[in-house]
C-alpha cells in the first residue's frame, strides 16, 4: 500500500501530470464516441434524442437563432482561426508559443481530415440543415478546431497575459465559451450530430495537452523560433 501511494504521489508531482491526464480523459471522449458511431447501426439513440431537441427550440430558418448560431459558427471556421492567428503572431512576435499554435493546428485539421475519411460517415438529413457543408460529419471538424485552437490561446493568455488574475480567469472562460456555442452551432444548424461535436472536443483538446507538453520541453530547451531574428538582443558593453 505504501508503495502504491507513493507511486501515486511521483505520478501526481510530475510537473506534465495535469496535461497528460486532460491528454489522456480527451482521447478517452474520442474512443468511445468512435465507438459509439462505428457499432451502433443507423443513427445511435443518444444522437436522436439530442438532435430532435435541438430542432424543437431553434425555431424557423432565418430568425434570431439562426443567425446567432451562423455567427457564432464561423469562430470555428478555418479562414477565422487564421485570421485569429495572424494576430497572434504580430503580438507574439512569431515566437515558440505562435510556432506551437500554428503547426498544431495544421496537424490537428490533418488529424481531422483522416479520421473523416476513415469513418465516412453522412451528416444529419440535408433537408433540415440551415447550411451547406459538403464533407463527412464524424468528427465535427469545428468543434475539434475550436477546442484545439481556442484552449492553446487561452492556455498562453493565461501564461504570459500581465494581468489579474481574476482577468486572466475571465479570458479563459470566454474562450471555452466561445468553443462550447461553436460546437453547439454545429447541433443547431444541423450539420452534425452530437456524438461527432463531443467527438471533436475530445480529440482536439487531447491534442492540445500534447502541444503544451511540447512548448514546455521546447521552452526549456530555449527555443524562440522566429523571435530571435525579428528581436535584436541588446549588444552588451
Amino acid at each position: 500500500m505504501k508503495k502504491l501511494k507513493s507511486c501515486l504521489l511521483q505520478i501526481t508531482r510530475n510537473r506534465f501530470f495535469k496535461e497528460i491526464l486532460g491528454a489522456l480523459i480527451g482521447f478517452l471522449v474520442f474512443i468511445i464516441m468512435a465507438v459509439i458511431v462505428k457499432t451502433q447501426s443507423g443513427i445511435p439513440s443518444l444522437d436522436v434524442a439530442v438532435r430532435d431537441f435541438a430542432y424543437n427550440v431553434r425555431g424557423e430558418k432565418g430568425g434570431f437563432l439562426y443567425w446567432f448560431f451562423r455567427i457564432v459558427t464561423e469562430f470555428g471556421f478555418v479562414y477565422v482561426i487564421i485570421f485569429i492567428f495572424c494576430v497572434f503572431a504580430v503580438f507574439t512576435r512569431i515566437d515558440l508559443r505562435c510556432a506551437v499554435l500554428g503547426f498544431g493546428s495544421i496537424i490537428n485539421y490533418l488529424a481531422n481530415e483522416v479520421v473523416k475519411q476513415i469513418y465516412q460517415r453522412e451528416r444529419p438529413i440535408e433537408s433540415m440543415r440551415w447550411m451547406f457543408e459538403a464533407s463527412t460529419s464524424f468528427p465535427s471538424g469545428h468543434s475539434m478546431t475550436s477546442m484545439y485552437f481556442y484552449s492553446l490561446l487561452a492556455y498562453f493568455t493565461y501564461r504570459s497575459w500581465r494581468a489579474s488574475k481574476k482577468q486572466k480567469i475571465l479570458v479563459v472562460c470566454l474562450a471555452y465559451l466561445a468553443v462550447f456555442l461553436v460546437g453547439l452551432s454545429r447541433i443547431m444548424l444541423g450539420v452534425h450530430y452530437f456524438t461527432d461535436v463531443l467527438g471533436g472536443f475530445g480529440l482536439g483538446f487531447a491534442l492540445s495537452m500534447i502541444s503544451i507538453i511540447i512548448f514546455k520541453v521546447l521552452n526549456d530547451k530555449g527555443y524562440k523560433f522566429l523571435s530571435k531574428y525579428i528581436i535584436k538582443e541588446p549588444k552588451l558593453k
